[in-house]
């Protein structure tokens, strides 16, 4: 025969009874199974969506991408605030935050440094362009002005480039 006890939840205060061994997360006890979930505040989700764990945004389940290692086969946080993580670890390579990445954008007035097409033109986001060597941030180039600097100092001793372009380049390295 069970033991009945009285104890508070840990999550909203109440007390209740019950039989020991039940619905309990360590030495935290709680009354309903809504409060057994890390502290998560109201009611499930309704059928075919999901809370964020970062955002804590309920959102339907197209909002999250796939996981198959999780146990309802979608990943915890929703897809903007893992585009947001995701750009702050890319940056931090770089020693930027996204407020040093957001300045640096308008000092270039929204445009690659190298030949001053907008990202729409340009296609894509502007990238970090830095210095191999010493890891230098240099500037924000569009896609195209990134391949392209890196095929030219990857073959500098081969390319043929015009003496204007060659200037352009040599005053931005």
């Amino acid at each position: 025969m069970a033991t009945i006890v009285k104890l508070t939840c840990a999550y909203c205060g109440k007390g209740f009874k019950k039989a020991l061994g039940r619905v309990s997360r360590g030495n935290r006890h709680f009354c309903c199974m809504d409060h057994t979930r890390r502290g998560q505040t109201g009611p499930r989700p309704p059928d075919g969506h999901k809370r964020c764990s970062t955002c804590k945004g309920v959102l339907p389940f197209t909002s999250f991408w796939r996981n198959r290692s999780r146990h309802d086969g979608l990943h915890s946080s929703c897809r903007s605030c893992g585009h947001i993580a995701h750009r702050r670890q890319t940056l931090g390579q770089y020693g930027m935050t996204i407020s040093d990445y957001d300045t640096r954008l308008r000092s270039q007035r929204g445009r690659c440094h190298l030949c001053g097409d907008s990202p729409k033109t340009g296609g894509g986001p502007l990238v970090v362009d830095h210095d191999h060597k010493t890891g230098r941030v240099r500037g924000l180039l569009c896609d195209k002005c990134n391949l392209l600097l890196g095929k030219v100092e990857a073959t500098w001793g081969k390319a043929q480039l015009g003496r204007n372009l060659r200037k352009v380049l040599m005053a931005y390295l």
